[in-house]
């Protein structure tokens, strides 16, 4: 973004003494200063520039004191807003310009930090035309929906992402849970990027279950619910170390329904341990 006379975060440059150019400032009115050399004064902010607070001799010259703020242009100021404190006037050339720190610079650098924070430095209301994701794209996608505002929340739109969440942001945010209902004797995937809480509805016979999206560290939970005939078995996802030292026996009893752990322990490895059965 280019320096403007609005930014409130303005930078100043270290001991910076200068003078009006020769042509001078020929009222309290112009908008264009002239300075007898810019350099080290930043150009990708705007500045707070205190002209004739004293002479050069060093004596104060308060009723001749004016700070304007403007954005450095070749030799120049330019936009400039006259009288931020002082009196805007006419100055002569040669007049003593000095870069310090002013209450109108600070104030406006306070006012910057209080757009999207509280007095006590907590972050506020967050304004702005849209929302952007930079994140590496490695997982589904991140849309209006997926957004619960806990606070107020401005903008005139949250459009589509530009990428989406890493799957190791997405081990620790709780998802609602993901529920299946295979055919007879087909297979529900789990996809261990939308949770970690999957809910298989048995079919009318035995099923299959494998992953996708999985990731060393996930934990996650498989609940199984017979059906109304019961007796149905399936076919687990392979390299399950079992606590026990093998696969529990489902329950056979119709509709209800056993809930299983399982750690992801290394590429297509796993821990298995039942939580509950004969729910």
């Amino acid at each position: 973004m280019a320096a403007a006379n609005t930014d409130k975060f303005k930078k100043v440059s270290r001991r910076w003494v200068g003078q009006i150019g020769a042509a001078g400032v020929s009222d309290a009115v112009v908008t264009t200063i002239p300075l007898s050399s810019t350099t080290n004064l930043a150009t990708d902010t705007a500045i707070v520039a205190v002209i004739d607070r004293v002479d050069s001799n060093g004596t104060a010259t308060s009723s001749l004191e004016e700070t304007v703020i403007g954005v450095v242009s070749g030799s120049n100021l330019v936009n400039c807003v006259r009288g931020s404190e002082g009196t805007a006037q006419a100055h002569s050339a040669g007049a003593v310009v000095e870069m310090l720190v002013t209450a109108k610079g600070w104030n406006d650098l306070v006012d910057g930090f209080l757009v999207n924070h509280t007095q006590l430095g907590a972050h506020e209301a967050i304004t702005g035309t849209s929302i952007t994701v930079t994140a590496a794209a490695t997982a589904s996608t991140i849309s209006a929906s997926d957004i619960t505002a806990t606070r107020n929340v401005t903008a005139s739109a949250i459009g589509s992402p530009t990428a989406s969440l890493p799957l190791d942001l997405l081990t620790g945010i709780y998802q609602p849970f993901q529920t299946y209902s295979p055919a007879s004797g087909g297979t529900s995937t789990l996809n261990l990027a939308l949770g970690n809480d999957h809910r298989v509805t048995m079919p009318g016979g035995n099923a299959t279950i494998a992953l996708s999206n999985e990731k060393t560290g996930m934990k996650f939970m498989v609940s199984i619910t017979q059906d109304g005939t019961g007796s149905r078995t399936i076919t687990w996802f392979s390299t399950i170390k079992w606590a026990g030292g093998s696969a529990p026996t489902l329950t056979t009893t119709a509709n209800k329904r056993d809930t299983l752990g399982f750690i992801v322990t290394g590429s297509g490895t796993y821990d298995g341990l039942v939580v509950g059965q004969n729910i």
